[in-house]
C-alpha cells in the first residue's frame, strides 16, 4: 500500500555489508556513483572491485564522500579502506583457526538488496494525460529533485543531497499531487475501488437503495 510504501522511504531500513554500516542510499550516493559510472548506479552486472568504492561511498554522508573522491589520495584511501574491510570479514572467532573465505558474490547480492530497497518507488499518473498508462518515479532526473526539495521545501543543499532516494521522489511528487498535476496510485486499492464501483452499479441495477450497499471488507 502507498502508505507502507511512504513509511519505507521516510524511515529506511539500516543495512550493513562486509560489516561497513551504509547510510540511508541517497541522491547524492547515486549522483556520485553515476560520477565513477559505477556499474551500481545503471543497475548493471558488478565486480569485487566496484563493490568496495561503492561500499566506501554509501558508507558516508554526500559532502565527505564528495571529499574522500577528490582527494590526491584516493586509490590509497581505497586499498587501505578494501584491506581493512576483507581483514575484519576474514579474521576466525580463535586465534588458532584459518581466515574465514569471503562470499564476495553474496556480499555483491546484499548491496543490491540495499540499492532496490532505497529505490523501491511508487507509481504514479498524470493528471494530464489522457492515457491510463503507469509512469515510475525515477523517471524524473535527479537535478529535478534536488531543485525540487531546495525550492519548494527549502533544503539545503547538503540536505537535499542527503534525501533518502525513494523519499527524494515521493517529495517531488507528493508536490505535483497538491498541485494536481499527478496522481499517486496503488494497483490494488485501485482494483478494490473498481471491484465496489461495479458492485454498487449491479446494486442499483437490481433496486437496491445506496444507503444499503455495503462495500467489500478490505484486508
Amino acid at each position: 500500500m502507498l502508505r507502507e510504501a511512504y513509511l519505507k522511504a521516510a524511515l529506511p531500513d539500516r543495512h550493513t555489508v562486509l560489516g561497513v554500516p551504509l547510510q540511508p542510499f541517497s541522491i547524492g550516493h547515486q549522483l556520485l556513483l553515476e560520477r565513477l559510472r559505477s556499474p551500481f548506479a545503471f543497475v548493471e552486472p558488478a565486480a569485487p572491485e566496484d563493490l568496495f568504492i561503492a561500499l566506501l561511498v554509501c558508507s558516508q554522508s554526500h559532502a565527505e564522500a564528495a571529499e574522500t573522491l577528490n582527494s590526491p589520495e584516493l586509490p590509497s584511501i581505497v586499498s587501505g579502506f578494501t584491506k581493512a574491510i576483507l581483514r575484519a570479514a576474514t579474521k576466525p572467532l580463535h586465534w588458532w583457526q584459518r581466515r574465514k573465505p569471503v562470499d564476495l558474490a553474496a556480499k555483491l547480492a546484499a548491496f543490491e538488496a540495499y540499492l532496490a530497497a532505497a529505490r523501491a518507488i511508487p507509481e504514479f499518473e498524470w493528471n494530464s494525460d489522457p492515457t491510463t498508462e503507469l509512469v515510475t518515479l525515477g523517471s524524473h532526473p535527479l537535478h529535478v529533485l534536488k531543485i525540487t526539495l531546495m525550492s519548494k521545501l527549502h533544503f539545503t543543499e547538503e540536505q537535499a543531497l542527503n534525501c533518502p532516494y525513494a523519499l527524494a521522489h515521493w517529495n517531488h511528487a507528493t508536490l505535483n499531487e497538491v498541485n494536481g498535476r499527478l496522481s499517486l496510485i496503488d494497483r490494488q486499492e485501485r482494483a478494490e475501488a473498481q471491484r465496489d464501483a461495479d458492485a454498487f452499479w449491479e446494486h442499483c441495477q437490481r433496486g437496491g437503495r445506496p444507503e444499503e450497499f455495503a462495500p467489500c471488507q478490505r484486508n
